[in-house]
């Protein structure tokens, strides 16, 4: 692939992704504003319309939200995101993000890890596999319930955060007593035994189902039927040649399972007392603390933005025929 056609991709995203940041950022500021004054939140629930007009004026909330907004982009893009105005009030809020972002990206990571470690084995083993016992429902020619995914998966695929947290504390914690009850101590200690497993479930149950219908699909393309024709087991061919083809969708659905751990991190957090990220988050909206919750909203934003770019260059070097263009 040419420098030229890198410059422009990069070029073009690079646009995109400042106006998702500009629309974004200002939505925000907008429901901030619909949402309450900011500066009496900031002032307290006692304090004088004089005090809070000084507050207004003080921290330059008296300016249209055009130019509050230039002016925070302008301080974010430099590294400075201000301090903290009413919930952890006159702390710097960068100092206030990193803990808890090293504590959600080491939950997500975990999680990911974990759900595609296993997902893509049991995957590949349902579609391949025609062990009776693995097949509950029938044989190859029931296409609703021919592989136990189906059976036995998509209860815990359908079950949220909310739900699978107190499930897994009942079990593991006031039934067996073999995990503490909340807090969080590191990555690799007890405290982390059961988030991570809630996260991981639906995790690992969607790739699951992504690399079976990938493989099931190319078992019927023509170069599989022509290495049968030749005698080479099917372990062999789906390890050798199909499962680097099914990779594109489940490369696909790394951003759909990303959007899951986000979404079910924040019940994660709240039922077990982590100290995280999303946990602020909510706490800070409904403070009205907007120097918390903006940096947190955009840094997600720019998160999943990169995220997206990446798997657009991980088609270009998993499968050839695939240009930044999208032709094939």
């Amino acid at each position: 692939m040419s420098r030229s056609m890198w410059v422009r991709f990069l070029f073009g995203r690079a646009i995109w992704v400042a106006f998702l940041i500009y629309t974004i950022s200002l939505l925000v500021f907008w429901m901030m504003m619909s949402a309450g004054d900011p500066a009496a939140a900031i002032a307290g629930p006692r304090a004088s319309a004089e005090a809070i007009e000084n507050v207004r004026i003080q921290y330059g909330l008296n300016a249209p939200i055009i130019v509050q907004h230039a002016r925070y982009l302008t301080s974010f893009f430099q590294g400075d995101l201000g301090v903290s105005l009413s919930l952890y009030r006159g702390q710097p809020v960068w100092d206030l993000l990193v803990p808890r972002m090293r504590i959600s990206f080491q939950l997500g990571i975990a999680s990911m890890l974990i759900s595609f470690g296993i997902g893509i084995p049991l995957g590949t083993l349902a579609a391949i596999s025609h062990v009776p016992w693995l097949m509950p429902f029938g044989g190859k020619g029931r296409k609703l319930f021919d592989t136990p995914l189906v059976a036995t998966m998509l209860v815990p695929h359908a079950i949220p955060a909310l739900i699978s947290v107190p499930a897994l504390m009942f079990a593991l914690v006031i039934w067996k007593r073999w995990l503490p009850a909340s807090g969080w101590e590191g990555l690799f200690s007890k405290h982390a035994i059961i988030p991570v497993l809630a996260l991981s479930l639906g995790g690992i149950v969607g790739v699951a189902m992504l690399v079976r219908a990938s493989i099931l699909h190319n078992l019927e393309e023509n170069y599989v039927v022509m290495a049968r024709a030749k005698g080479v087991s099917t372990p062999r061919i789906v390890t050798g040649h199909i499962l680097r083809n099914s990779l594109l969708p489940l490369v696909t659905g790394l951003q759909g399972i990303l959007l899951l751990f986000l979404g079910g991190s924040y019940f994660v957090e709240l039922l077990y007392g982590i100290p995280g990220m999303q946990v602020m988050l909510l706490r800070a909206i409904a403070a009205r603390d907007f120097a918390v919750h903006l940096p947190v909203v955009l840094l997600t934003v720019i998160f999943f933005i990169v995220n997206v770019t990446l798997v657009d260059i991980a088609y270009t070097k998993i499968d050839p025929r695939v240009t930044l263009q999208g032709r094939k």
